[in-house]
């Protein structure tokens, strides 16, 4: 199981619970007492339960689900198959239905079947639409397919044991399928970006009509192959794996990344910077780190741009012209989905005759003028409230900020800040005299870094 934390007293356990399917509970360690709740948002895996939502409602039957797995901001969770179906002494399995799905050799039914990478709504869990995409790597076949409609009745089920997400990046320990690199950024549509197969001569034999599974040759167990991932927390691209009869394995996933090319500053005197560069085409990009020096001095972090992003306007600095007026330089960097980070491209500059630090940001917290060490979402005070309250945030670094209030379904009900922001630290109050009692979810996007926490409105 993976355990979300929610807030300082609040956490959301995301279990996966083989035959059971996906459940997700969520636990109150507030005051002395502890408590936890059951959700209705489980996920049947053969259908035993006829009072829970099954997967068949989204054309994919569950097999055994063996782990989970949620994305940073907790707005979608990941669950492997390490199954295709149970043996036919399992009494809650429909023979007719679940088991004999081979006639000749082939599959009856490709969507009848496990050992898929799944990806789910979280706010839609126990609807028929939550079930978004997906991974699935057959035997036999080298790259995975990340189209799940694309799926047949020839591509044997390869069994998914493990796996690890780390920031846009999904490690998945395959069994016989190795290890599987898969970038999340797109959650709703994942990429399979690379792959180690340790049995790349798979010879796939004969499958019983009882055991929905192909063994990897005859007399040897379907589990062998890598078993387990782990990337290692402070060297990125690292990733430790073993595998169940061949050893330990260390692999160095992406490890380089191209410097952006056709960096430009432009724009005119009184008017703020643009800074440009050319997209890169490197695969598992993951964004842009701009940086900025001001007169000479050291070059800083000014701010951390997604994928999509190829320039900035510098708000900060206005340009100038003169023989004796400052330069303000930029470089622009890249890195990829496992952290990491290019040489940064040599310098633009641009003369500047001022800079906009004279106008104090509203939400700056006028009693603290410490830069902070790390990002940091605060518990909003006061909580319970009627019918406002305040929410604090720290950025060690200028970014852009995005802070957004949600109902318990999901919906956007305030946004609080939408904009690019200095280093500092940051109170907004949040008014709800127009929005009915009840819990929200404020949850805040400050570059790479996401958080969410929990609210209460009682009127």
């Amino acid at each position: 199981m993976y355990v979300k934390s929610t807030g300082s007293a609040t956490s959301t356990i995301y279990a996966s619970c083989k035959r059971d399917g996906l459940q997700v509970i969520s636990l109150d360690m507030s005051g002395m007492g502890f408590s936890y709740t059951i959700t209705q948002h489980l996920y049947d895996a053969d259908k035993a339960d006829a009072d829970k939502t099954n997967s068949t409602d989204a054309s994919f039957d569950f097999r055994n689900t063996h782990s989970a797995w949620p994305t940073d901001d907790g707005a979608y969770v990941f669950t492997t198959d390490e199954l295709s179906v149970w043996p036919p002494d399992n009494e809650n399995v429909n023979l007719a239905t679940d088991v004999n799905l081979y006639v000749t050799g082939v599959l009856k039914d490709a969507h009848r079947q496990g050992d898929f990478l799944r990806t789910w709504k979280t706010s839609q869990l126990g609807t028929s639409s939550a079930l978004k995409s997906g991974h699935y790597a057959p035997q036999g076949q080298a790259a995975g397919v990340t189209d799940l409609t694309s799926i047949n009745n020839t591509m044997v089920p390869s069994s998914v044991h493990q796996m690890y997400a780390k920031g846009n990046c999904l490690y998945i320990a395959h069994y016989a399928q190795g290890m599987r690199v898969v970038d999340i950024y797109d959650p709703e549509s994942p990429q399979e970006i690379g792959y180690y197969d340790d049995y790349p001569t798979l010879s796939v034999v004969g499958g019983s009509d009882y055991f929905f599974r192909k063994s990897i040759s005859t007399g040897s167990p379907w589990y062998q192959g890598v078993y387990g991932v782990y990337p290692d927390p402070n060297r990125p691209g690292i990733v430790y794996a073993g595998s169940f009869n061949k050893g330990f394995y260390i692999f160095d996933v992406l490890p380089t990344i191209t410097t952006p090319t056709g960096v430009s500053v432009s724009g005119n005197p009184t008017e703020n910077p643009i800074i440009s560069w050319n997209a890169s085409t490197d695969t598992g990009l993951d964004g842009y780190k701009l940086y900025r020096s001001l007169d000479g001095g050291a070059y800083n972090l000014l701010i951390t741009l997604d994928r999509n992003t190829t320039s900035f306007e510098d708000g900060g600095v206005i340009i100038g012209s003169g023989k004796f007026a400052p330069y303000a330089c930029y470089k622009v960097s890249a890195f990829n989905i496992t952290g990491r980070e290019s040489a940064q491209a040599w310098q633009k500059c641009t003369q500047y005759s001022g800079l906009n630090k004279s106008g104090v940001d509203p939400l700056v917290s006028e009693n603290d003028n410490t830069i902070p060490k790390e990002f940091n979402l605060k518990q909003a005070y006061p909580n319970p409230f009627n019918p406002s309250t305040k929410i604090s945030y720290d950025l060690p670094e200028n970014t852009f900020v995005n802070l957004v209030v949600y109902n318990m379904l999901g919906m956007e009900v305030a946004l609080l800040v939408n904009r690019f922001q200095e280093s500092g630290r940051y109170t907004v109050e949040f008014n709800a005299k127009h929005l009915p009692s009840g819990s929200y979810i404020y949850r805040i996007k400050a570059g790479l870094f996401t958080d969410k926490k929990k609210i209460v409105l009682v009127k």
